[in-house]
């Protein structure tokens, strides 16, 4: 056996050969598999949170704008607390599996089936509130004005009756709001 064979009669330093090169392959590849360069930038800041949902400050100026054009004095503040009763209301009319072309038809659809349903006047009702406000009815008769009384309390009751609703959802739900910096 000469100074040169081995066993597998291979020269003595091309194992370490193989050994660096490999390492130089695998250091080499480590470059390419590398993910990209990843830098922040906040597309859309969270404005408030209802639950595990969130509001988005362009979904939030998207909204304001919106009812500006039909209440122009509302506030930031009035206008987020007034999107979050609707999101609310939402989350509960998915519950219920309730479909409609718009959020607003959803929340309608809702409110009549939970409130709606439940609010009743009576002909008794009626006619206390036609006596009570002669003179707005100005000669007016009862019968002539009945049923627009009617719909008038059962407007005014549902509305209440939503009001309380309202307040009972916010209480058992998780919201925080954070309008600093629009």
């Amino acid at each position: 056996m000469n100074e040169f064979s081995t066993r597998d009669n291979q020269l003595p330093g091309k194992g370490v050969f193989l050994l660096s090169a490999l390492i130089c392959i695998l250091l080499a590849g480590v470059g390419f598999f590398r993910p990209p360069d990843i830098s922040a930038e906040i597309v859309d800041r969270v404005v408030a949170f209802i639950n595990n949902e969130a509001i988005t400050q362009s979904e939030f100026r998207d909204y304001l704008r919106d009812v500006k054009k039909v209440t122009p004095d509302i506030t930031e503040t009035e206008a987020i607390e007034t999107l979050i009763n609707k999101k609310l209301i939402l989350m509960q009319a998915r519950k219920l599996r309730i479909k409609g072309a718009s959020d607003d038809e959803v929340i309608r659809k809702y409110i009549s089936i939970k409130i709606r349903a439940f609010v009743k006047v009576t002909e008794d009702d009626t006619r206390t509130f036609y006596e009570q406000n002669l003179k707005r009815f100005r000669g007016v008769s009862f019968q002539q004005i009945k049923d627009e009384i009617e719909r008038l309390l059962i407007e005014r009751r549902v509305n209440r009756a939503l009001k309380k609703y309202i307040e009972e959802l916010r209480r058992k739900a998780y919201i925080r709001v954070n309008l600093r910096g629009l």
